[in-house]
């Protein structure tokens, strides 16, 4: 680095994209030279914030620093901010092993306004707030915004929130638009052009420390998950109209049930009523049967014998 490269930048204002940028690197652990050499690399030399501002920042940062009081902390809540600390662990491979009580109370407090958002995302976001917070006038109102569209849920709701942005700042020409979300989310945007390289690059990216490119990462590998857990094909989706049909025929369904079981119910009644009578004439029909029989029976034995052959047993018989 050049001696004027180093005068041009002196007393020149940090921008807020750098100054994020920093404050997430030194809260990961890096050292202020391979914050500057990063910096250089993505913002070229002459843009690039010099070492003495960056000395000053991380100083500022450092002297602000109070270890978590995990009994403080809701045992819920402190569950949710160790699963921040071990996923940002193993991004920064071992430099993060712990928490202050500032990154544990906004990690805490994004985890729970942000359900399903990536863990790093989470750790970023609670950068970015921390710093805001710091400044005269902290500018929040694009992580809000973030926060509050949940574009992180879909991959078309990530592009779509981009090009919102995007168009926006092409209309209003505010320089407060481009900012790090954005830059996260816009590496999204070779991916829907189906970019085979997109992907390569921020791999790349995130190799090298990139916050933004890790963030893009983790959006990414949730969304594909998101994509593969749902069932393909056409989803209907219930609506308020639907349910209230629904529970009108369920209402039908049950009343036309109640009947049905009224009527079967009179109808087996009258069955067996029925049965019974139909039992009973059967039963005197037999037993009329069986006296008319009998009676058949002693005639045709009376008309068996002759004259002479009844006389003969009436003689037998008094003897």
């Amino acid at each position: 680095m050049t001696n004027r490269s180093t005068r041009n930048r002196q007393g020149k204002k940090i921008s807020i994209t750098q100054r994020h940028l920093i404050s997430i690197w030194c809260r990961e652990g890096w050292s202020n030279r391979d914050i500057q050499i990063s910096l250089i690399e993505k913002f070229g030399e002459e843009q690039a914030t010099s070492l003495r501002v960056i000395q000053n920042l991380t100083k500022s940062i450092k002297e602000d620093e109070i270890l978590w009081n995990r009994l403080q902390t809701d045992g819920y809540d402190a569950g949710l901010i160790l699963e921040i600390l071990s996923d940002l662990n193993k991004k920064t491979k071992g430099k993060k092993t712990a928490f202050t009580q500032t990154e544990a109370e906004w990690v805490g407090w994004v985890c729970k306004a942000a359900p399903n958002l990536p863990a790093y995302g989470v750790w970023m976001i609670s950068q970015l707030y921390i710093d805001e917070a710091k400044q005269a006038s902290p500018q929040c109102d694009q992580i809000d915004l973030f926060l509050g569209s949940r574009c992180w849920e879909s991959f078309d709701s990530i592009i779509e929130y981009t090009n919102t942005n995007l168009r926006l700042d092409s209309k209003t020409n505010l320089k407060r638009h481009i900012n790090l979300i954005l830059e996260v989310t816009s590496k999204f945007l070779p991916m829907g052009y189906e970019d085979e390289n997109a992907l390569r690059d921020i791999e790349i990216q995130a190799a090298s420390g990139d916050p933004c490119a890790i963030f893009a990462l983790a959006l990414y590998e949730s969304t594909e998950e998101k994509f593969y857990d749902e069932q393909h094909g056409y989803q209907y989706v219930i609506g308020d109209d639907d349910l209230r049909q629904t529970r009108d025929n369920e209402e039908l369904r049950q009343e036309l049930s109640n009947k049905n079981r009224s009527y079967l119910s009179s109808e087996t009644a009258d069955a067996v009523d029925w049965v019974n009578a139909e039992a009973q004439a059967q039963s005197q029909l037999e037993h009329m049967l069986q006296l008319e029989d009998v009676e058949n029976e002693t005639r045709e034995s009376k008309a068996t014998y002759s004259p002479d052959e009844t006389a003969a047993i009436v003689n037998s018989l008094d003897s």
